[in-house]
């Protein structure tokens, strides 16, 4: 419910509503009625309504006047009855907290195109998952939906992989994790490849109503790699499309060989409160798969930490080998 402010006397001439989906008309989108001097709107479903009313003479109206109000509500729980448009302006407004949950899933987003040097592309749909709201906000930002680019639509939590998954890279978008000749994680996320060359076709193959929704959101990473594990080298990118750190998943430091730092830049995603990170192959959703930190390995200059899913452990591997991705953006 919403008042507006008190005007002299209201009469209420029209009520135009409008269903968000097919904007068929008089739909009953919210009921308003007036005591003569305030409006008062309930809101009764998702969707849009433009009302006129006329505002008689009194002390601040030296005259009667027209006015005409536009009003959208949302008043669904159902994350997948919204457009992505829907759902920045509900993010915007810093209601999604109250309409949504952690863990609800988007429509599907329809993915078409290659997303590798080596031929992997992507034909299908596949929906975004609700990792946490006003995420870790002092450093990335209020009034945030965070998602995860990772349902299949059968439900089961995904990857996504090359064609040349558990092998050493010779082609596909892991050449490298950083397009390099030899193993290596000096400089961190801010010069893999994943960031620099993965990423951006992920986003290129969503569809551009998703493409303009997407806010870019800052990160703290390790950005110098190698094996200190210095806090001096926690440093900020600013990104559409990202991978989670090992602190954001694991939510501890303890499991050894990241940059302990990432407790004081990072949060843990309240998804990962209550499960663990276990995921599956985009193409192959009974197969559980490694997926890709962004955080390197403080242990071995050669390595990122991946997510063993098989073991629900993080752990360390060389950059040259290829295991999955899960693209996560900020709404």
């Amino acid at each position: 419910m919403l008042d507006t402010e008190s005007f002299g006397d209201v009469e209420i001439l029209n009520v135009w509503n409008y269903d968000l989906d097919n904007q068929s008309t008089n739909n009953q989108i919210v009921n308003i009625s007036t005591d003569g001097q305030r409006l008062t709107f309930d809101a009764l479903k998702s969707g849009n309504a433009t009302i006129t009313v006329r505002v008689n003479e009194d002390a601040n109206y030296e005259q009667s006047t027209t006015k005409t109000i536009y009003i959208q509500s949302y008043n669904s729980s159902t994350l997948d009855d919204y457009s992505p448009n829907n759902i920045y302006h509900i993010s915007g407004y810093g209601i999604a907290p109250n309409l949504f949950k952690v863990g609800d899933v988007t429509a599907d987003i329809p993915m078409s195109g290659q997303i590798s040097a080596g031929g992997t592309k992507l034909s299908s749909n596949y929906r975004a998952v609700i990792l946490g709201f006003n995420h870790n906000p002092s450093i990335e930002g209020n009034n945030t939906i965070h998602f995860a680019l990772g349902r299949h639509t059968n439900g089961t939590d995904i990857d996504f992989i090359d064609n040349n998954y558990g092998g050493m890279a010779t082609s596909g978008w892991y050449t490298q994790h950083k397009k390099a000749s030899t193993a290596s994680n000096s400089g961190g996320w801010n010069s893999s490849g994943i960031r620099q060359y993965v990423l951006p076709k992920f986003l290129n193959a969503m569809p551009s109503e998703w493409q303009n929704v997407i806010r870019a959101c800052t990160k703290y990473t390790d950005n110098t790699g190698g094996t200190s594990g210095s806090a001096s080298n926690m440093t900020t990118t600013s990104d559409s499309l990202w991978l989670l750190s090992q602190y954001e998943v694991v939510g501890s430091t303890s499991t050894g060989n990241n940059n302990a730092a990432e407790a004081t830049y990072q949060m843990q995603y309240d998804y990962y409160k209550s499960r663990n990170g276990v995921r599956y192959k985009h193409n192959s959703t009974s197969t559980m798969c490694k997926w890709w930190f962004r955080t390197p390995s403080t242990n071995n200059a050669k390595a990122y930490r991946t997510y063993r899913s098989s073991t629900s452990v993080a752990a360390g591997r060389e950059a040259n080998y290829c295991y999955g991705i899960v693209p996560c953006f900020v709404i």
